[in-house]
């Protein structure tokens, strides 16, 4: 009997919420769904649902019709065994209470021999939270309680789970285990080794038993493993700790050191290859080992054996020595024991100061100008990043070098991420960005499309602030935050999910309903309509991956196409004509007609609008409010005044916004009644009640600040429109 040890994580919980729980095999997620009901004190009185995002999989409890048909492939919770699941991915997410969206990333750690039939809590980290609190950025004194380790143990001890006979193991998607065969017969042949290894070879290698150790022991004497951790004598030589290596990391190591291929060479001698190397070139290892991380292996190795007095520079030290070899861990009897490389001395002798400076020198100017790329590319082709980072930083880089430093250097450090796709091409992605589901997208809108061509100045302009990149930008935060009823914390966290979900391809539709989840109250029409018109001017304005580096507007105008046609919005196939329909379940031609009389006054767009409210006597108070404020804003009160009257006879909503707007209207009124509105702006009343008697300056009215237009950004810094903010009164 086997058992699995899965680390349930409750996401963007600060401090962190975790558990550590060893489940038996043979068991299905409507077990597991009940495990995780206990892990977390939940009461199970709200829907939930398992998914797989990486492949579209929901596996459902049968009563949940909450929203993630976007999922392709469907499975019942009660009918499924997690088996397949567990062997096929390293993390699922389980989300329970749609409400208060509480996500749960389910990290699958390893398989043990387990004979019991229940599962057991291996380690835990925070208190739980109350149910219906409002989520995890409630800051509620009331909302956390402590954890009952001994109750919950308790209550997973009475729960027995037998072996189901009757249920098999279900068939995954054909592009999930199948796509592996299929991509090593396309892939390149020093990697079709390491695709027949993963599909045969499931045991861990000597490297991630050892890494996972060190895991294991650092997190169970957290904070502070220094007085559990004790140096030993060297007792293996650089190349020995570097047989540790599994095939698939041997291969890797191999490919990213940009060593030449070899077909005939055995693993054996990939691995002394990969020691020779860095012999020959010991500055690789900085490559890996931040500054601080090398000063501090310095000081390490000349430390006595014995308890070690001092702590890791960062987490990730340990794992950084025992990847490269330059040091060996073990654990005997609870406690651990850490040793470096016999030849630890002789293989860094190459590292003088004048090596050291020039290097790190290297990888801080190349991880500027990479991180340049990246931020405004999003994904791009690794054969078309090298090309282009050396035409415009560095023209004499051998591709060789440029492909270590991605690979030895970027990747390992997690500061990017690299796929291969079918074809042989490999791509280069920021690390937030869902690469596959950008790819999806470019093949259909993209696919044939140059990269976007920017020079080093517009590269640096566009990639130091997103602002730079469009004005709607600036205005996101406040809209989040006023619209929303969110704190800044929240805002700015919001601001940064919503960003993310624009660069991976996300549409109308979908933000918008990740901000009806997160808002904390309801929404009135101008919220809805504003947050709708900053939305759309995103999309439309920000540089997409999926577009190779176009905004949809630079795309539209390079194709002849409208930007609302590269996948802006999912548009229904029949809109309902009600007075709650939203704007974004309209048309896409009539959305980009609201965006464009919205945004820009367009009288074509506005005339288009009023045909088309007429032929199909639209009822939807968020399109005759923004119509009706784009008439008020551009002046066309004839218009204006009879969309307010229909905003009149409709919901409480409704008449409050023809409120505001016929109170707009008349301050129009009373700048454009026949006379300049530069002279109102400038006319000073003050002096014009003591004056009356004087004769009037027949000088020329010469401005003395700029001209405030009502679209124009508020002076006073608020991020709203000037006719939304100071410009009302």
């Amino acid at each position: 009997m086997a058992g699995y040890v899965l680390k349930i994580v409750l996401e963007n919980t600060h401090p962190p919420v975790w558990r550590r729980v060893i489940v038996p095999d043979k068991i299905t997620f409507a077990d597991l769904h009940e495990i995780i009901q206990v892990l977390f004190e939940w009461e199970n009185a709200h829907l939930h649902s398992f998914e797989i995002p990486a492949d579209r999989i929901c596996i459902q409890d049968g009563n949940d019709d909450s929203g993630n048909k976007y999922f392709g492939n469907n499975y019942l919770e009660s009918e499924t065994l997690i088996d397949p699941f567990i062997r096929a991915y390293k993390w699922l997410r389980y989300t329970y209470d749609f409400g208060d969206n509480w996500r749960h990333k389910i990290i699958i750690e390893k398989t043990e021999v387990y004979e019991k039939r229940f599962a057991a809590l291996l380690k835990f980290k925070g208190d739980h939270f109350v149910e219906d609190c409002g989520g995890v950025w409630t800051d509620a004194d009331w909302a956390r309680c402590p954890f009952d380790k001994d109750k919950i143990e308790q209550r997973l001890q009475a729960m027995s789970f037998p072996v189901n006979p009757d249920l098999k193991e279900p068939v995954l998607p054909k592009n999930i285990l199948s796509q592996f065969k299929q991509l090593a017969s396309v892939l390149p042949e020093d990697f079709q080794a390491f695709m027949e290894n993963m599909l045969t070879d499931k045991s861990p290698s000597p490297m991630i038993l050892k890494t996972d150790s060190w895991n294991s022991f650092s997190e169970q004497h957290d904070p502070d493993p220094k007085n559990a951790l004790s140096l030993v004598a060297p007792y293996k030589t650089h190349r020995e700790l570097l047989a540790d290596l599994g095939r698939q990391e041997t291969l890797d190591f191999y490919k990213y050191l940009q060593l030449p291929k070899q077909d005939h060479y055995s693993p054996r001698q990939q691995v002394d290859a990969i020691a020779e190397i860095l012999r020959l070139h010991p500055e690789y290892l900085l490559y890996l080992l931040e500054e601080n991380e090398y000063n501090a292996l310095l000081k390490w190795k000349n430390l006595p054996v014995g308890i070690v007095s001092q702590v890791p520079p960062t987490e990730t030290f340990i794992l950084k020595l025992l990847m490269l070899g330059l040091a060996d861990f073990y654990v005997e009897n609870g406690a651990g024991f850490l040793s470096f490389a016999s030849d630890l001395d002789l293989l860094i002798t190459g590292i003088d100061p004048k090596t050291k400076k020039h290097t790190y020198r290297l990888l801080e100017q190349f991880d500027e100008r990479l991180g340049s790329i990246m931020q405004v590319y999003g994904v791009i082709e690794l054969e078309h990043l090298c090309q282009m980072y050396c035409r415009i930083y560095h023209q004499t880089m051998e591709q060789e070098d440029f492909f270590r430093l991605i690979y030895w250097h970027a990747r390992l450090n997690n500061l990017i991420t690299t796929v291969y796709q079918i074809g042989g091409l490999s791509y280069a992605g920021h690390t937030d960005i869902n690469i596959q589901q950008v790819l999806e997208k470019e093949a259909i809108y993209a696919k044939n499309l140059p990269y976007a061509d920017y020079s080093p100045k517009e590269l640096k302009h566009l990639a130091e602030d997103l602002s730079n990149r469009s004005h709607w930008v600036d205005m996101l935060f406040p809209a989040l935050h006023y619209q929303l009823d969110l704190d800044a914390f929240e805002s700015q966290q919001l601001l940064f999910e919503v960003i993310l979900g624009v660069f991976n391809g996300d549409t109308l539709n979908q933000l918008m309903d990740t901000l009806t989840n997160r808002s904390k109250k309801a929404w009135n029409l101008f919220s809805s309509v504003e947050l709708w018109t900053v939305l759309s001017g995103l999309l439309l304005e920000l540089e997409l991956p999926m577009l190779r580096g176009r905004c949809r507007i630079s795309y539209a105008n390079e194709q002849k196409l409208s930007p609302w046609s590269a996948g802006m919005v999912e548009s229904p196939e029949h809109t309902e004509n009600t007075r709650q329909t939203h704007i974004y379940e309209f048309p896409v031609q009539i959305q980009e007609w609201m965006y464009e009389a919205g945004a820009f006054g367009d009288e074509y767009a506005i005339q288009q609008l009023m045909e088309y409210k007429a032929k199909n006597h639209i009822l939807s108070e968020e399109f005759l409010d923004l119509l009706a404020t784009a008439c008020v804003t551009y002046e066309k009160t004839q218009l204006a005044n009879e969309l307010i009257a229909e905003l009149k006879k409709g919901t409480k909503d409704g008449k409050k916004a023809a409120k505001n707007l016929e109170s707009h209207l008349q301050e129009s009124y009373l700048i454009d009644d026949g006379e300049d509105e530069d002279y109102w702006e400038s006319y000073d009343f003050g002096s014009a009640l003591w004056n009356f008697e004087q004769e009037p300056d027949n000088q020329p009215y010469i401005r003395q600040t700029p001209k405030i237009g009502r679209n124009d950004p508020c002076p006073c810094g608020s991020g709203k429109k000037y006719k939304k903010c100071c410009g009302k009164s």
